[in-house]
């Protein structure tokens, strides 16, 4: 991995499971390396295999919920996830923004904004794709002048292509 070789360090992870199915170090590497390829379904069967392995960890599952939410899939599911892990884990912000964007799939933008509005966060300094939930959410809101200056905070060359669809509408308004 540190000398570019990303499909080497993927065979190396993969082979690594094999030997040691719960060696957490080879999951996080593999999410690391797949995670550049922008392929999000390979990305979320990756996070469910962690899942099955490590069913007490939050993280996968969060991360599952959210990338299906991000390809507009399982949102019931999702939703329940997301609510589960926002109750059992209230100080992660990205719990809520998984279930800030769970909301906002399933057509409720005032229930989404009022799981972000007293969020203690910076919007304009928050990692690129809870950006683009919140400057989603904030639009669904009739929010424009907010979601405006979030989004000329936001790179967007470092979100998902899914991300980047969430706000593509609002982009377009703005060019």
């Amino acid at each position: 991995e540190k000398m570019g070789e990303r499909g080497q360090a993927i065979r190396a992870c993969r082979k690594l499971l094999e030997i040691s199915p719960r060696f957490r170090p080879a999951y996080e590497a593999l999410v690391r390396l797949e995670e550049p390829k922008g392929d999000i379904r390979l990305l979320r069967n990756l996070l469910r295999e962690m899942g099955r392995v490590f069913p007490d960890d939050p993280v996968p599952r969060n991360d599952v919920a959210y990338l299906n939410l991000l390809l507009n899939e399982d949102l019931q599911g999702s939703l329940a996830q997301a609510e589960e892990l926002a109750r059992d884990y209230p100080a992660y912000i990205a719990y809520k923004v998984t279930l800030a964007l769970a909301h906002h799939r399933l057509g409720n933008a005032r229930k989404a904004l009022e799981v972000l509005d007293p969020l203690p966060i910076q919007w304009e300094q928050a990692l690129p794709g809870w950006q683009a939930v919140c400057l989603s959410v904030l639009a669904s809101n009739g929010l424009r002048d907010k979601a405006s200056a979030l989004l000329s905070h936001i790179v967007l060359g470092k979100l998902k292509a899914e991300e980047r669809l969430l706000i593509q509408p609002w982009i377009q308004t703005q060019d």
